[in-house]
């Protein structure tokens, strides 16, 4: 009885105490809840969420929150990714807006600023010295159930990945970000091994939304490699590399597997989602997808010999109307007579009395084609000798015809486009292989050609290379309407190419061919020139004023560049102009001083000429001569290898200067080269505007390093403010570059360069948004005003521990205070636009297809079911398992492994 009255007495005590707690809490930060807005929130390795107010439900008119949000960690960098979102929505979020700030800790300057309204979804990753300054607003008008943000903290400069282990369950990993948006600039790899040494892998995509492929049908931007092994990067080891909406399947030949993710500094979409599962070694039944990308079949075993009593199946299938396309790209069989000991068998077909395409057992180079959208390959050795195996290539494609002719000396032959003259189809890309007899050349005589016409022939064309493969020199190019064209091989091969794209259709082509003894004629051409060659191509290009044109590394984007290379192009332009060149893509082997595999690029026409630049990572910016002339030298080692690199250049008599419009996103300019030292002799001009009413252009320094003398006559940025008319804001030189705004909608900026000494140059950001005046003051201010906040949160922990709550949503109000570090100017910022913007380029996959969105998690719901931070592999057992129909029951699995993978 004692006992219970002392217990009593104790709960009585509590519920005295709790309104009192509850008040001071209150009084300090608002109602303790997900909610709860104007704090300072530290992020942790665990996931933390915070909120609109009163959400799920309708936030309320008239609202004005902001959070702070920094690190826990000193030296740690915060994710910011948007879970949820459904906030009132105007073309230029003027009404109802979630304004999120990065802001460098050391002198309190913005470094990038985001305007969110409607349904739009960001991810964002600051970096080490950097905080978020996250405002939302509303008007009196409409509500909305408001957004649900996911923060946590990560270290690292952007890399992501870890070591999986298979095992005969399944798990699954995923992109960063997954299923929201995965991050511009990264590139993630994760290795995935067995448990047992006879085991391979099987690994299902389950999900992929990738930025779609090139115009060229290449995977450049946006893309996921594959490779057999966990030290392969050669061409030799890669498996596959898909894009856009592709699901492929992937089986490896040993007991592990390479995983890299590359994404560029463009768009983002959701990212991807993998189930890899540990299979005994012998276990060599599967089906498989065809996609538009190529992708490997291997042996079991390979690059090692395979085993014996092997009998091996693999079912591809490909979508209606679609046909599958198999090229042998190495082959090491037992070779007897009549193939009856080790062989590959071809299929038309998924049944096993399907018609047979093929039975081999040693190299072949003509592609094996299916009459269907399927196709069977079966591999069977016996039990005496072995050899190293097989590597296969398959695609689907829609069908083109039969992809090697034979060029008679006799008669001439004909060949026509698909339906011709009913419009060929969208999406082709066909190729044909024509073989004379030996000594012989061939003839191909345009009868009638209707295509698509563009410049350059960048969208429909018809192309012809001088030899047996795509590789080969290009003869000539055609797009539009032509005929009676005439194009003369210097040998007994000639290869064909027919590419369509995705929009305007026309009747096509109408060829006809002979073999014989023709003098070699090469056509005029409106082509871009591309040395996708063995060799290097020609070195010796030309920089067109009018259009861009394109080099590549040899075997640029199919295949990876060789080991030991040594290739130099010259890029020249006309007398008056400078050759600018844009790289699009660079993927080589890295090391800190680019020792190994390089691109060098120098000034004028010369091996010898002053450096603009040496690169073996990712570059942006453009690269810019000081002449009209510019060396490109491309070096390998006898190491690693990769996909090589993509870059465009033209002739410009100004080194720089574009216009551009903005509108809540920032704009940044840079001086040619930056961050190496801009050209001499530059005078560049950019015209930055804004459509919002009531909005006036800002910009800040990012970096300034100009050549210094007193009156700013020598280097220099000069700003105007462009009304009516333009008058001159300021002229900067040496390190103190602008900070300012106009007073209109249009600035204009204007560098100019003499012939002496050249700095780094600068990196200046631009936004559009209200007119301020002593917008430094107000920054200080608000530090100040956190300053207070952070001294009440110290009241604040010490009342909410007296009160016991020691719930996660009491993070928001547990942790406020503010941190100062020094300033890092990179950000990476990734955006999905919202359904109700209309998007800006040609239709791509949908990165988040929510067109009536489903009701708004709720908080507790997204806090209870966070994995852990993608740093961490922890199989999460108390998740229920996601069943996804996969080959070879596949389906069966769960566990989730690692969600996207550490830093």
């Amino acid at each position: 009885m004692t006992g219970f009255r002392v217990s009593s007495r104790r709960q009585q005590d509590v519920i005295m105490n709790i309104p009192c707690f509850v008040g001071i809490c209150v009084l300090l930060y608002g109602t303790l809840v997900s909610g709860a807005c104007d704090v300072t929130l530290h992020a942790q390795r665990e996931p933390l969420n915070f909120t609109s107010p009163n959400y799920p439900s309708n936030y309320r008119n008239n609202e004005n929150c902001y959070w702070d949000i920094y690190p826990a960690t000193r030296g740690y960098k915060v994710v910011l990714e948007m879970v949820y979102s459904r906030i009132g929505y105007s073309s230029t979020c003027a009404d109802d807006v979630l304004i999120i700030d990065v802001i460098n800790n050391g002198n309190q300057t913005k470094d990038s600023s985001r305007r969110i309204c409607g349904e739009s979804r960001w991810n964002i990753l600051i970096q080490v010295d950097q905080h978020f300054h996250v405002v939302f607003r509303t008007n009196g008008s409409g509500t909305r159930s408001g957004f649900l943000i996911r923060y946590y903290e990560k270290i690292g400069a952007g890399s992501c990945g870890v070591p999986l282990v298979a095992t005969s369950v399944g798990k699954t990993f995923n992109s960063p970000g997954y299923p929201n948006t995965y991050f511009l600039r990264q590139t993630c790899t994760w290795t995935i091994t067995t448990e047992h040494q006879n085991q391979t892998i099987q690994l299902v995509t389950v999900d992929s939304v990738l930025q779609s492929s090139s115009s060229g049908g290449i995977c450049n931007r946006d893309y996921v490699t594959v490779y057999n092994g966990q030290y392969g990067t050669t061409g030799s080891y890669q498996l596959g590399t898909f894009c856009g909406n592709e699901r492929p399947v992937f089986n490896s030949g040993v007991n592990s597997l390479r995983v890299k993710l590359r994404t560029d500094s463009s768009q983002i979409y959701k990212g991807f989602k993998m189930l890899y599962k540990a299979v005994p070694a012998t276990t060599c039944n599967v089906t498989l997808p065809a996609v538009n990308s190529p992708m490997m079949i291997i042996s079991p075993g390979y690059p090692n010999n395979y085993a014996n009593g092997l009998d091996c199946q693999w079912t591809i299938n490909a979508p209606i109307g679609r046909t599958v396309t198999v090229k042998l790209l190495s082959l090491d069989l037992e070779n007897v007579p009549s193939c009856v000991n080790d062989y590959l068998l071809f299929r038309d077909g998924t049944t096993t009395n399907a018609r047979q395409l093929a039975k081999i057992c040693e190299q072949r180079s003509t592609p094996i084609v299916s009459s269907s959208n399927h196709m069977t390959i079966m591999f069977h050795s016996d039990s005496s000798l072995t050899g190293g195996g097989f590597r296969l290539q398959y695609t689907s494609a829609i069908y083109c015809g039969l992809p090697d002719l034979s060029a008679s000396s006799i008669t001439w032959k004909y060949m026509t486009s698909l339906g011709y003259p009913s419009n060929y189809k969208n999406n082709l890309n066909c190729e044909w292989k024509i073989t004379a007899p030996y000594y012989y050349k061939i003839k191909v005589e345009i009868v009638y050609m209707s295509l698509e016409y563009s410049s350059l022939c960048s969208s429909d064309y018809l192309a012809f290379r001088d030899g047996p493969s795509y590789w080969s020199r290009q003869l000539a190019k055609y797009c539009g309407v032509h005929s009676n064209k005439q194009i003369v091989s210097t040998g007994p091969y000639m290869t064909i190419t027919f590419h369509t794209n995705s929009y305007v259709t026309r009747p096509g082509f109408n060829l006809k061919f002979k073999a014989g003894n023709f003098p070699t004629t090469i056509a005029t051409t409106t082509t871009t020139e591309r040395p996708h060659a063995s060799n290097c191509g020609s070195s010796m290009l030309s920089a067109s004023q009018f259009s861009w044109r394109y080099l590549s590394s040899p075997g640029y984007p199919y295949y990876n560049y060789n080991n030991n290379i040594y290739c130099q192009w010259t890029i020249s332009a006309p007398v008056g102009y400078k050759v600018k060149v844009e790289v699009q893509t660079m993927s080589l082997e890295y090391d800190s001083s680019c020792s190994r595999d390089y691109v060098l690029f120098r000034d004028g026409s010369s091996s010898y000429g002053t450096r603009l630049g040496k690169y073996c990572d990712d570059v942006s910016g453009y690269i810019v001569s000081s002449s009209n002339a510019m060396t490109i030298t491309f070096r390998t080692d006898s190491s690693v290898t990769d996909r090589g690199f993509s870059l465009k250049y033209i002739a410009r008599t100004q080194a720089c200067g574009d216009d551009d419009t903005i509108s809540y996103e920032t704009k940044y300019i840079e001086s040619p080269n930056y961050p190496l030292s801009y050209p001499d002799n530059a005078d560049c001009e950019w015209m930055i505007s804004t459509f919002i009413d009531g909005y006036v252009i800002h910009v800040e320094v990012n970096y300034f390093d100009l050549e210094y003398d007193s009156t700013c006559s020598f280097d220099y940025v000069q700003l105007y403010d462009v009304t009516s008319f333009e008058t001159s804001i300021g002229r900067w030189c040496g390190t103190d570059g602008p900070n300012t705004q106009t007073t209109g909608q249009t600035m204009k900026v204007k560098f100019h360069s003499d012939g002496s000494t050249s700095l780094t140059g600068f990196k200046l950001s631009f936004t559009a948004d209200e007119p301020t005046s002593g917008a430094v003051a107000i920054l200080n201010i608000g530090a100040i005003v956190g300053g207070v906040f952070g001294a009440l949160t110290v009241v604040g922990i010490a009342t909410c521990c007296c009160c016991g709550l020691r719930s996660r949503t009491d993070c928001l109000c547990k942790n406020q205070q503010q941190r100062g570090i020094s300033r890092d100017p990179d950000v990476s910022v990734i955006n999905v636009p919202s359904y109700r913007q209309t998007p800006r380029t040609a239709p791509t996959p949908t990165a988040l297809p929510i067109l009536f969105p489903p009701p708004p998690p709720s908080y507790n719901d997204v806090t209870k079911d966070d994995p852990p931070p993608y740093c961490q592999a922890v199989p999460l057992s108390d998740m229920k398992p996601v069943v996804t129909s996969s080959p070879s029951g596949a389906s069966e699995y769960q566990g989730i492994d690692n969600p996207a993978g550490p830093s």
